[in-house]
Formats: C-alpha cells, sequence, structure tokens
C-alpha cells in the first residue's frame, strides 16, 4: 500500500470517529472507543502510525535501541512454566496479529494475571480453594 493510500485511509478512519454521534451512557462510551479496533483496516492504520505486530523492514529507533538495551542490562526473571519462555512469547505474538480486540485482550490479560485457578492448577497450593466465576448466574 502506498503512503497516499495510507493517508487517505487515516483521513478517512479520522472522519468516521468525528462523524459519529456522542455516545450516551458506558456501554455506549466504552462501545464508541473500542470500535475502531474492530475495524479490519486498524492495523494498516497503526501501520502508519509506526506500530506493527509483525516484524518490519524499517530499522529499529535509536530510542528503541537504548529502551532495549536498559531493559536486557538489567536482570530479568521469566517465570517458570509460561508462555514468555523461550522463543514461546514470538509465537504467541505472531498467532495474535489480525485478531479481533476481544480475542487480544483475552489472551495478554491471561499472560500478565493468570487465573487463581490456572496458577493452583500449576502448584500453587495456597490459591487451590479460590474459583473462577464468569458471568454464572444461578
Amino acid at each position: 500500500m502506498s503512503k497516499i493510500q495510507l493517508k487517505r485511509l487515516v483521513a478517512s478512519l479520522c472522519r468516521k470517529n468525528s462523524n459519529s454521534s456522542p455516545a450516551t451512557g458506558d456501554q455506549e462510551s466504552r462501545d464508541g472507543k473500542s470500535a475502531k479496533y474492530r475495524s479490519a483496516t486498524y492495523e494498516t492504520f497503526l501501520a502508519t502510525k509506526g506500530s506493527f505486530m509483525a516484524e518490519s523492514e524499517l530499522e529499529v529507533t535509536e530510542r528503541s535501541k537504548e529502551i532495549c538495551k536498559m531493559l536486557l542490562d538489567e536482570k530479568q526473571t521469566i517465570p517458570e512454566g509460561t508462555i514468555f519462555q523461550n522463543d514461546r512469547f514470538r509465537k504467541a505474538c505472531q498467532k495474535l496479529q489480525s485478531k479481533n480486540e476481544s480475542r487480544v485482550i483475552q489472551d495478554i490479560s491471561r499472560l500478565i494475571v493468570p487465573a487463581a485457578e490456572t496458577l493452583a492448577t500449576c502448584g500453587a497450593k495456597n490459591l487451590e480453594c479460590l474459583v473462577e466465576r464468569c458471568l454464572e448466574y444461578c
């Protein structure tokens, strides 16, 4: 896609956002804020801003290199038995590319804050008394 096409796409997305009617209520407000992430063209929009989920042919900026060096120089503890080990995380990110917002949030949330039941299954005996519930109505 050429730069001109990308600029037109960005302008189109911006117009759609500004033309929408103001949302009323919490749910409508949340839906309006997240609707652009559900668009099939949003990945292209992010690309125009320099944000990619895939490997880029562009060079890494100096600031990004500095941040990476700082993180690499500091001692990082990788939790055992998680997707953060070895090359698993890179593969997980690649699998999320082009997925919808709900799927990305669900998968990343589970990585950042695993469910207590999952941790108990993996050996955290002190969490075995906890039960996870999700929209369970009697």
